[in-house]
Parts: structure tokens; sequence; C-alpha cells
């Protein structure tokens, strides 16, 4: 007890160091594109706040692609879905007003957000031809289609999708036509493949294997995996660090069971696209969801998901509705504030754009620990679960003038002082990110964010329950322009005379010695470093 009371001791008096590990690509970060709940890509204020979690990728129309119509931007019509021994439209879709989401106002957005698309085919309710001939008019359109989907959700059982695929042969072979026919009209195409054993069902179990067997190997690219994890009531007994852990726990065991870990010898030419993720809240109450805990725990995902060399896209479900997922609000009265999901994919977004190289982050052994999860046979596991996991990314082609960039999750209750001189090297802007309220309260845009800011690479003090951000900065480059001239230097004065309102993250861009005080000796550390 008391060399444990010892090392909590020394936890707080010195700071840890935090040191890289292997070197991984960058993936591209984004959204799942489905905005049926609203609004139209064509209204600007929605576009420009989905700009402002600076997506790289967005995905057109997402996984509602089965029952899709790219003429019209819609849903099939009625008597279509009727014929194809559909009942209804799935998740009440059918009771939704129309809405223009035809490629071109997607593909519009993308532009003005600076996002390239995705896009899904529809290979299950229509034909080929027609699939063929809207891809076409939209290529007509200008519209850029070089990353394409083929279905979403093929391997799952449900009586349409069985009815077209009984067998994930069949599905492959289909797979082969869809690629050969639309390399002639697609230029430098990639394609990503439904993939993923799921061994409850004898057509899916091996549904992996199929694609390798009846596919050209070298005419795809990746399979795509989509990962919830299901929280129900059972977990709300769980701590809220046992909770936050349980992706440590479930998404390897997921990961093994669909066939998509990095070591597995078939997968190793090709990539896997994680183009849906996120927490599904299937508690009675929906306690999970939009909270800063669900904020935290899709953190959690997306670092377990980047530990797998093999992931090289990672898009959240979803950009707008349904309430739970909606990474902002379908709200225009609440100027399209962002959730849970927002914020978290922003953060990653954000420091990950046009970055060319990632690494993880390694933290001392002692910020783990081993937690017990419980399986659906009440067969004990027990899982090491990180305090604090994070992730680095730089331009490293951009020698003279190299960009550096982190985020980092602290998933307890607990504040660290860590340092990164060995991980980073250049000045840092932190912004700590944290919850107004409690764990449990919805997020409802910047009004329920804290932030604070810090500068350096030295004790860097990280909140509980945080999200917090790195970038490399400029000290004294107020107006970060990347410059550091006469502009400066008579910001900082006038804000020394109350000329201007100071902001926190102006005021820590500012502090030239760091003694929070801001003063005429920041002001000759300035003007020093801008004559010298």
């Amino acid at each position: 007890m008391k060399y444990l009371l010892y090392i909590l001791c020394l936890s707080i008096v010195f700071a840890f160091d935090v040191t890289l590990g292997n070197p991984r690509t960058v993936p591209e970060f984004g959204f799942n594109g489905n905005t049926v709940r609203g609004p139209s890509w064509i209204n600007s204020e929605f576009t420009d706040s989905v700009g402002t979690m600076n997506p790289h990728l967005l995905r057109y129309p997402g996984g509602l692609s089965t029952y899709w119509d790219w003429s019209t931007g819609w849903f099939l019509d009625f008597p279509t879905i009727d014929t194809l021994i559909i009942d209804s439209l799935p998740n009440n879709w059918s009771s939704l007003p129309y809405i223009d989401i035809r490629p071109t106002n997607f593909h519009n957005a993308c532009n003005t957000i600076d996002s390239d698309g995705l896009f899904v085919m529809n290979m299950i309710t229509i034909e080929l031809d027609t699939m063929l001939t809207w891809v076409e008019q939209a290529i007509n359109d200008g519209i850029i289609i070089n990353k394409i989907e083929l279905g979403s959700e093929i391997n799952h059982d449900n009586e349409h999708k069985i009815l077209k695929y009984p067998t994930a042969g069949d599905y492959a072979r289909d797979c082969q036509r869809y690629i050969d026919s639309l390399n002639m009209i697609v230029s430098n195409a990639n394609f990503t493949l439904v993939g993923g054993n799921r061994g409850d069902t004898e057509r899916a179990a091996h549904w992996n294997d199929s694609l390798y067997t009846f596919v050209d190997s070298e005419s795809f690219d990746a399979l795509a995996w989509h990962v919830y994890l299901y929280m129900k009531d059972e977990h709300a007994e769980f701590s809220n660090r046992k909770f936050l852990c349980y992706p440590y726990y479930d998404i390897p065991r997921i990961e093994e069971w669909r066939g998509f870990q990095d070591t597995t010898s078939q997968i190793q030419n090709h990539k896997i696209n994680v183009t849906e993720y996120n927490l599904f809240d299937k508690s009675t109450e929906k306690i999970y969801r939009n909270t800063w805990l669900h904020a935290l725990f899709l953190s959690a995902m997306t670092d377990n998901i980047l530990n797998n060399d093999l992931v090289h896209m990672v898009l959240a479900h979803n950009v707008g509705g349904p309430t739970g997922f909606d990474a902002i609000s379908n709200d225009q009265l609440i100027n399209f504030e962002k959730h849970a999901t927002g914020f978290t994919g922003m953060l990653y977004n954000m420091v990950s754009r046009n970055m060319t190289e990632s690494f993880k982050l390694d933290f001392p052994s002692t910020f783990y620990d081993t937690i017990e999860y419980a399986n659906s046979n009440n067969i004990i596991k027990e899982v090491n679960c990180p305090r604090i996991f994070g992730w680095k990314f730089s331009d490293n082609q951009n020698f003279q003038n190299q960009k550096e960039s982190g985020i980092l999750t602290n998933v307890t209750d607990s504040s660290y002082s860590i340092t990164v001189e060995n991980a980073f090297n250049s000045d840092l802007l932190w912004t700590h990110w944290t919850a107004v309220d409690t764990l449990r309260a919805y997020i409802n845009g910047y009004d329920s964010i804290e932030r604070n800011y810090q500068i350096g690479k030295t004790d860097i003090s990280i909140p509980p329950f945080s999200l917090n951000t790195c970038i490399t900065v400029i000290i004294g480059d107020i107006n970060q322009d990347n410059v550091l001239n006469v502009i400066d230097v008579v910001m900082v004065v006038n804000f020394i005379l109350n000329e201007n309102t100071i902001s926190n993250k102006q005021f820590a861009i500012s502090d030239m010695n760091d003694d929070n005080t801001l003063n005429v000796i920041d002001v000759v550390q300035l003007v020093d470093l801008i004559l010298y």
C-alpha cells in the first residue's frame, strides 16, 4: 500500500514521458453521409456546419443505398419496393418527406467543404444497367467518382438481400461484373467490397473466402467493415472507467470473428475500410447516446480501429440524424449544433487533415489497468486497458516547415502530467476538451464543452475524462498566419491595454514567458524573436 501511494505521489510531481510507436499511413476520416432526416445538401448553413468538422470523406448515400434512386435523390418509388417483396422501408423511412439528395447536390457540397465522396452502388433493388446509367450521368454532370463501395451490409441476413444473393459467391461473382463494367466508364476507380464473416449463418460464415475465390484479387482495393458496439441496460452497472474501456474488449473480438485482423494472410494485399462505426445505444432509456461519455467511447473505438494497420478509411455514422448517431443536429433553429459524434469526429478529422504519417503514442506501463469482462456465457476475460491513449500525425513531406499534430484521450477520473519531447519536434498548442456538465449530460454545441489551452511539450496537464488535441504553433503568432511580424506585436499591446478582447487561445500564444501574465515583458520577448 505504501508503495502504491509512493507511485501515485510521483505521478503528481513528475511528468510521464510519451514516446512514438511504429509509423502507419493516415486513414481518410469522415462521416457516413445519410441526411434523409434533413436537411438537403443544398442548405448552405447545414453544409457550412458539416464543413466545420473537416471531414476528409463523405459517403453517399450511405447505408440506405439498397433502396436508393440516384436520379431522384430519394428512395425508390413504392411500386418498385413492392415488387421486391419488401413490405415497407425500414426505420420509418417511408414516412419521411422528400428531400432533394441527388448526387449533384452532394458533390457540390463536397466541393464547398473540401471533402471527397465515397459512392455506394445499389446492387439489390435495381439492375446493373440502371446503376451504370446513373453513374455515367453523374460523371457527365461533372461529379468525380473514383471511390466506389459495392453495396452495403449485403452479408446481413434479411429477405431481400438473401433473395438477390443467396450465397456469398453470388455476391462475389456479381461484384466482378460491376467492377469490369464500371472500369469502362470510371477512371482510376478504387473498389471496396462488402466484407466480414458472420459465423451465425452458413451463408456468411466464410464470406471473405468467397470474395477471394470469385473476385480477381487485383481488381478491388478493400473490404468494408461496419463496427457497432451495442450498449444495453446491463452495461449501466459498469463504472465509467469500465464502460469507456469496453471497446478494448469487444472490438478485437469482433475483428477476429469477422476475419479482419491485420495478421490474416488473405487480406494482406488489401485495405480495410470502416465505412460505418459508432456506439449503438440499446438501453431502454437511451442513457448513453449523445453524452460526453459517448464522445469518449467513440474515441476509444477509433483508437482500436486504428490499431489495425490495414485500416485506410474511418467513417463515423452519421453526419445527420437519426438521433443518437447524428454528428450535428438537423435543427436549423439551433444552427445545426454539434453533438457527441460530431465533436469526436471533428477532432480526429482536424488533426489528421493533410498529414502523411501517423504514429501510435506509447505510454508507460503504469498507464494501463486490467479490467474483467464477462461474455454471454459468463466466461471472464481480462483486458489490458489504457488510461490515456493517443496518436500523432505529421506532414513528413514538408521538410522545411514540418507540421505536427496529435490527439490524446483520458478515460479516467484522474489528471496526468505528461512530457512529449521524445514524440514531437515542434512547439505545440494544446486544446483540452472537457464537458461543462456531467459525463451523462447531453452534448448540444459548444455551450456543452469547455476548452482550455496550453503551450509546450513538457508538463502538459491532461484533465480527467478529456479529449486533447495539439498542433504545431509559432509562439507569439497571435493571428495564426504562420509569420511573426509587427501585426502580432500590435495585437499583444492592444490586449495589454484592453483595447481588444483576448480569447483564452490567444492568451496562451501571447504569454511568451509562460508566467500566466500578459505584460511588457511578453512584448519585448516577441520583438526580440522578430528581430533576431
